[in-house]
Formats: structure tokens, C-alpha cells, sequence
């Protein structure tokens, strides 16, 4: 079997951006780790963050995000190799998951220290005052608006497997 090379950069961009959107339209755990992202990145900006602990967070969102990628082929390369149950199959297929799962968790853990303490702050200093006050009501519309956009299209999007 012949593979056939990209020509050009901007051809492997273009497949690069293929496989973002099949595995979007194709996977609902992925459009779930888009939105969970864009909502911690959110409350990041909200809350203040300081930029070296929002680079971290995007560092792990993209980390959560490619794994579920590489978990994605690896479901495709078994699926393609098989199509009957085999416990290797499996295997492989739980392996991958569960990296998604130790990904996921980690990113979950390291988000709540960056975010907790500083919610905590602002909760007991009382949370609509900051928000007027600090942060004002048009960029929250905004964030409230783009997630809401995000969450609208990535639940509405068919489901397709190719």
C-alpha cells in the first residue's frame, strides 16, 4: 500500500484540520472536553488567574484534548484491523481510554487548585460586588454568550462515526 505524502504545509494543515472536526463531529467526549475547557478558561479569566497559571491551564486543556485524539485513532486503527471482539482489541481500546481518564483527572485537579482558593476569596467577599466592580457585566455577557454558543453547537452537532 502506497501513502501518499503531504505535498505542501498547507496541505498538512488542512488535514490537521480534518481530523479536528471528524473527531468532533464523531466524538462526544470530545466536544464534552472542548466545552469543559472553554468553561475553566472562563472562570480562569473571571476569577483573575495570573497568566503563567492560565498558560498551565491551557497547556492541559490541550494535553486533555490531544489524548482524546490519539485515543480516537486508536479506536479507528482497532476498529480497522477487526471487526470482531478480541480481547487484544479491548485491550487496546481500555488502555487508551484510561489514559484519557488519568488526563482528565490530572487536569481536573490541577484546575481546582488554581481556581478554588481564588473563588473562595471572592465568595466571601461577596460575588456580585466583584463582579460589577472588578469585571464588569459586558465581558461576562460575552464569556456567558460564547460558552453558551460552544455548549448550543456542540450538543446540536449530529453524531457521526466515520
Amino acid at each position: 500500500m502506497q501513502f501518499i505524502r503531504n505535498k505542501t504545509i498547507i496541505q498538512s494543515f488542512k488535514n490537521a484540520w480534518l481530523g479536528l472536526t471528524s473527531t468532533w463531529l464523531g466524538e462526544r467526549n470530545m466536544r464534552v472536553h472542548w466545552v469543559v475547557g472553554y468553561a475553566m478558561l472562563s472562570v480562569a479569566y473571571i476569577l483573575q488567574i495570573p497568566a503563567i497559571e492560565m498558560a498551565v491551564l491551557v497547556i492541559i486543556i490541550a494535553l486533555v484534548i490531544a489524548v482524546e485524539g490519539i485515543n480516537t485513532a486508536m479506536e479507528h486503527v482497532v476498529n480497522m484491523v477487526t471487526d470482531h471482539r478480541h480481547p487484544l482489541a479491548r485491550a487496546a481500546k481500555d488502555a487508551t481510554a484510561g489514559s484519557v481518564l488519568v488526563m482528565t483527572l490530572a487536569a481536573v485537579f490541577i484546575g481546582l487548585i488554581m481556581v478554588f482558593p481564588r473563588f473562595l476569596d471572592i465568595w466571601n467577599n461577596g460575588v456580585l460586588e466583584w463582579i460589577l466592580v472588578e469585571f464588569g457585566w459586558s465581558k461576562l455577557i460575552g464569556i456567558v454568550t460564547g460558552g453558551l454558543v460552544l455548549l448550543f453547537v456542540s450538543f446540536v452537532t449530529p453524531y457521526r462515526r466515520s
